[in-house]
This record gives C-alpha cells, sequence and structure tokens, in this order.
C-alpha cells in the first residue's frame, strides 16, 4: 500500500505516531525545535510547555507528508470540497490593479498544497523555487506542483521572469520564512530576536510596484483553511537600502502573527536564527 492510498480519516492518529517516534528518535531536529520554540517563547512557556508544543510540530509535518501523497492520489477539482477559500477576495483585490500580485508565504499549514488554491480559482500562479538537493525528492516536489498547472520559477537569477509573470498580471508565491546570509538578506526582527530574512521579496516589491499579499493555507480540523489578508502597502522613504529594510520587516511581521495563531503548524524544525547578527540591533541613527 502507498502512503497515497492510505484514507484521509487515518491521516491524524498515524502521523501523530510516527510523530513521537520522530521525535524520539531524531535527537537533532529534537533540539533544534526545542531551542527555536524557547527563543520564540521564553520566558512564557515552562519546559513542559514547550516539549507539548515541539511534538505537535513533529506531528504536524509527519501529516503534512500524507497529506500530500493523499492528494497527489486525488482529482485537483475534488479538493474543492476540502478547502475553505473565502479570503481569495484579497488576492482578487490585488489583481485588479493589473501589476500581478507578489504572494507572500512561508512554511505553515500545509504549504504544499498552497496551490490549489489559485486552481481552484482559475487564477493562473507560479512559484519560485529553490532545487532540493535530494533529486527523488525534487522531482516528485516538481510534479506535485506543475500538476495543477503551476509554473516554477528558479531561485537563482529569478527577477527577470518574476517581472515577466508579474506584467502578465498573474500571481508569483515566494516563501520567505527561512533564515538567510548577510548577502541575500537584511536583519529583522522576528519573535522579539534579531534574524536575518531574505530581502528579494522587497526589492522585487519596490521595483515592480505589485501588491504583497500574505497568504497560507493551514488546517483546520479534517479540512484547510485558506487564510490571506489585505495587500501590505510598501513604505518608501527615499532611501532604498532603508526601503528594503522596513518592508522586509512588514513582510515577516506577517509571518509571525500568522505562526502565533498556529504554532504547532509552522517549521520550527529549520533553524531560524542560525545566522548571527554581529552588530547590535536595531541600529542607532546616526
Amino acid at each position: 500500500m502507498t502512503i497515497g492510498s492510505i484514507p484521509k480519516k487515518h491521516h491524524a492518529p498515524i502521523a501523530l505516531v510516527l510523530g513521537r517516534l520522530w521525535f524520539l528518535f531524531d535527537k537533532r531536529h529534537r533540539d533544534i525545535t526545542i531551542d527555536n520554540l524557547k527563543k520564540a517563547y521564553q520566558p512564557k512557556e515552562n519546559h513542559v510547555e514547550t516539549e507539548i508544543l515541539a511534538k505537535k510540530v513533529f506531528t504536524n509535518f509527519s501529516r503534512v507528508i500524507f497529506e500530500v501523497c493523499w492528494a497527489m492520489t486525488q482529482r485537483p477539482e475534488n479538493m474543492d470540497v476540502y478547502i475553505d477559500r473565502s479570503d481569495i477576495r484579497f488576492i482578487k483585490e490585488a489583481l485588479k490593479k493589473k501589476k500581478g500580485v507578489l504572494i507572500l508565504t512561508g512554511h505553515l499549514g500545509n504549504w504544499e498544497l498552497g496551490p490549489y488554491v489559485p486552481f481552484l480559482e482559475g487564477i493562473k500562479s507560479h512559484a519560485v523555487y529553490r532545487p532540493l538537493d535530494f533529486k527523488p525528492m525534487d522531482r516528485f516536489v516538481i510534479k506535485m506542483r506543475t500538476r495543477l498547472g503551476a509554473e516554477l520559477i528558479p531561485a537563482k537569477n529569478a527577477l527577470r521572469k518574476i517581472i515577466t509573470v508579474l506584467r502578465k498580471n498573474e500571481i508569483v508565491g515566494l516563501l520567505i520564512d527561512q533564515d538567510s546570509d548577510p548577502h541575500n538578506g537584511v536583519v529583522i526582527d522576528f519573535f522579539g530576536r534579531p534574524a536575518f530574512a531574505s530581502k528579494g521579496l522587497a526589492i522585487i516589491a519596490r521595483q515592480t510596484g505589485a501588491p504583497v499579499v500574505p497568504a497560507f493555507l493551514v488546517r483546520d480540523n479534517e479540512r484547510f483553511k485558506f487564510i490571506s489578508g489585505p495587500e501590505i502597502p510598501f513604505v518608501r522613504t527615499g532611501d532604498p537600502q532603508k526601503d528594503i529594510e522596513i518592508n522586509t520587516q512588514r513582510y515577516n511581521l506577517a509571518i509571525e502573527n500568522a505562526v502565533r495563531q498556529y504554532p504547532e503548524q509552522w517549521f520550527w524544525v529549520h533553524r531560524r536564527w542560525k545566522t548571527k547578527v554581529s552588530s547590535p540591533w536595531p541600529r542607532q541613527s546616526t
């Protein structure tokens, strides 16, 4: 029996068992997750509460895998009954500007099923994509994302392609919630701590004027809920560097707010504060 053939009603109990086993035996990722949660929530959470939340994180990601494989066995149009798409109105409103839309998103809920939302709404979508090192998994992810008509844009030298897509008034999704190196990122505040965040989205928004709309696909009991919000207006100061820093901060605040709503559904396994900030933050004005 393949994973995809397991009925949806069995995903939660199986993922609970596998998530607990993963948490028990994978010390490296267990330690990363607990450390991240302590950075974000201490001293508000005690050790027991932190460990309970960490176990839920492992269970959530286990469930993501089952859901993705199951979705691959379904007719795409049949996913309509599983996804509450009420918030799609924010993207449709932004598309009226005829500048395309940049979708600000992250590894929250089941991000891999996110492309079903524009597909079901008849909206042409694209996603900036960084190839995976493990080639079999890379081929699987590409197949899964492109079967819905979405086009993948390789992250390297993506700007020209993104501009072309936006001029067609189509949407482009960017996952920007992970650690960045100093060359490709700027320092922002994330959960009260300095962290490097990718500056790519802010650069594109500044250059194109395309609206940026936050959007995530989270689990809501046995269904999914597409949560979004109004366009995040781009702040212009007259200083390009400040523009990038200020707006990257605003984008990451939108991610933080969503994570705070669904903390067990975010990918805390990633070392979000890996790159150290060498100078004090926030910087003092000179």
